[in-house]
């Protein structure tokens, strides 16, 4: 991924750390604080798992975003001795982070189709329409709930019903259907 061979990088912290882009290795710079903090707490046993991103440097000295993830190899006396784990090359995709930032407004084309479409229905009509629909689905539910209950007849004893009840809920729904459609027609049913 760095276009170096195994020959030409030996195997030591210090190598890596020469490799770091100037912002995450040098002691001023908030990455390198971060990077190499981080690094820091991971080989004290501070932190559990190892994984950054970063910039290390490839052959032919330009700089990729690397996502590392590692593990701390200890001997039996629980002393580090190695580093192994990966680099996952991540500069398409910090490259396209950045370019995001560099539009933080729609494009003029998005920006005009989006004042095109007017979403104020949506603000005015939306507690009408959730309105609706939890009267809706309850009228649904006690339908449903009447359905079953007059499919148990035969298996059931017979229930007194109250009309009245039955009335007022028609015209709870006629109310209902009728203001909806208030544009049309004006009634008042009491």
């Amino acid at each position: 991924m760095l276009g170096y061979t195994e020959a030409e990088i030996p195997n030591h912290f210090q190598e890596w750390k020469q490799r770091l882009h100037p912002d995450d290795s040098d002691a001023c710079g908030e990455r390198s604080y971060r990077v190499l903090t981080t690094f820091r707490q991971y080989f004290e046993g501070q932190l559990s798992t190892y994984e950054q991103e970063y910039c290390l440097q490839h052959h032919n000295g330009n700089y990729l975003w690397v996502l590392c993830r590692g593990i701390l190899l200890r001997d039996v006396g629980n002393k580090p001795y190695r580093m192994a784990g990966c680099h996952t090359d991540i500069t398409r995709r910090k490259q396209a982070e950045e370019e995001l930032q560099c539009y933080p407004q729609p494009v003029n084309a998005v920006q005009v189709a989006i004042e095109k479409f007017e979403l104020g229905f949506v603000s005015n009509d939306l507690p009408q329409l959730l309105n609706s629909i939890r009267f809706g689905s309850e009228r649904i539910r006690n339908i449903v709930s009447s359905l079953r209950n007059s499919s148990r007849l035969d298996k059931a004893e017979i229930k007194p019903v109250d009309i009245h009840e039955g009335i007022e809920n028609t015209l709870l729904i006629l109310q209902h259907r009728l203001q909806s459609n208030s544009h049309k027609a004006k009634f008042d049913i009491t």
